[in-house]
């Protein structure tokens, strides 16, 4: 069970063959962990930080800490140029 690196590729080989506009939300990075596939594939489009605060749930011992400080980078990436209601690009 679970996604896996083959579900990914997929689903990402798909996207790209699509013939209308798409969006996907994701994780580039985790901690340590860096999502290659989708870092690879976001390279032929657009992508959009997503600004977020997660809150921080209290905690005690080291792994409490770790969680505080573990690097997120998640983005939305599109197949088109992402603008604003008024037409101001966002990107």
């Amino acid at each position: 069970g679970g996604w896996t690196d083959a579900d990914e590729a997929k689903l990402l080989s798909w996207l790209s063959t699509l013939p209308c506009r798409w969006a996907l939300s994701n994780t580039l990075q985790s901690g340590n962990k860096v999502n290659q596939l989708l870092t690879d594939f976001s390279e032929n489009y657009y992508v959009i930080p997503i600004e977020k605060k997660y809150r921080k749930w209290g905690g005690s011992g080291t792994d409490s800490h770790k969680k505080k400080t573990k690097i997120n980078r998640e983005v939305l990436i599109t197949n088109y140029q992402p603008t604003l209601g008024n037409g101001t690009i966002i990107l």
